[in-house]
């Protein structure tokens, strides 16, 4: 994102303020994960958001996403290396362009947090991922939620573009085909879900709950063949389900992605309606 002088000044002025208050200031891109203007007014050209923070991937429960998504400000409590950072992403409007100031501020006695107490750092790193889980996962089937998908997939459709990787995202639907009570089609449900995450790679795919009876897969590979690939695994572990007549539908959507991003990207909602509204249907 190439910026114009006067929103530079604007930014730095912004960053000038908070850099007395906070331990450390950056304006970001959430989607590209890029950092805009850092501290000292730099551009850092050679890593992304993340990376700066020592972190192996983009965050999971990524704020700055949600601060981009939703148009306010969000917390959130994380370890950058061993210590522990309130961080705070600000969305900030300038000239009708939408930009994340994010700030950190070190938290000293990381014993006590919220009124709780802890023993060692560990308690603390294990109550820390507990509160991301609470919010980017679904409560009954612990996968992500539609929250998430909003959050992660403009993201990982952006950086396979750029890195000139090939993504599908897929729509998997779930409907009774008889009367099964409920609690058959939870289990029948949980099964194929987990059928799904043993083929899928965790380090860099993944799967949510957007819908009552509807998951959303994203499944990011070299090039097209290796995504088919993955695709047809899917479709034969449905059809073998399916061939079990557990009284459940199986209907898998896919859409192969390149997505052009310009400076005046949707939002994240209006996105995912254009996909799905793209994609191929199979009924297995």
């Amino acid at each position: 994102m190439k910026l114009k002088l006067e929103t530079i000044n604007e930014l730095q002025q912004t960053i000038l303020i908070l850099k007395d208050i906070y331990d450390d200031v950056r304006v970001i891109d959430p989607i590209s994960k890029k950092i805009l203007l850092d501290k000292n007014f730099n551009v850092i050209e050679n890593k992304l958001c993340y990376e700066i923070c020592d972190f192996p991937k983009s965050c999971k429960n990524c704020i700055g996403m949600r601060a981009h998504n939703q148009k306010k400000s969000f917390v959130k409590l994380s370890f950058v290396g061993e210590e522990l950072f309130l961080i705070t992403s600000i969305p900030k409007i300038i000239e009708d362009k939408l930009f994340i100031i994010e700030v950190f501020k070190l938290i000293e006695d990381i014993l006590v947090i919220d009124g709780l107490k802890f023993k060692n750092k560990a308690e603390v790193k294990n109550y820390v991922e507990e509160l991301d889980n609470v919010i980017i996962r679904d409560e009954n089937t612990e996968i992500y939620n539609k929250m998430y998908t909003y959050e992660r997939l403009p993201t990982d459709i952006c950086l396979a573009k750029e890195y000139k990787k090939n993504i599908y995202i897929m729509m998997l639907e779930i409907s009774k085909l008889e009367n099964i009570e409920d609690i058959a089609m939870e289990f029948a449900t949980f099964n194929a879900i987990s059928s799904i995450e043993r083929i899928i790679n965790k380090n860099y795919d993944w799967i949510s709950k957007i819908d009552e009876n509807k998951f959303l897969i994203a499944v990011i590979r070299e090039n097209v063949d290796m995504c088919d690939k993955v695709l047809h695994l899917i479709m034969e572990q449905l059809k073998e389900k399916s061939n079990k007549n557990n009284g459940l539908k199986y209907s898998l959507s896919y859409f192969n992605s390149r997505y052009d991003f310009n400076d005046t990207l949707e939002d994240s909602e209006q996105l995912i309606k254009r996909i799905i509204s793209s994609m191929k249907r199979y009924n297995v």
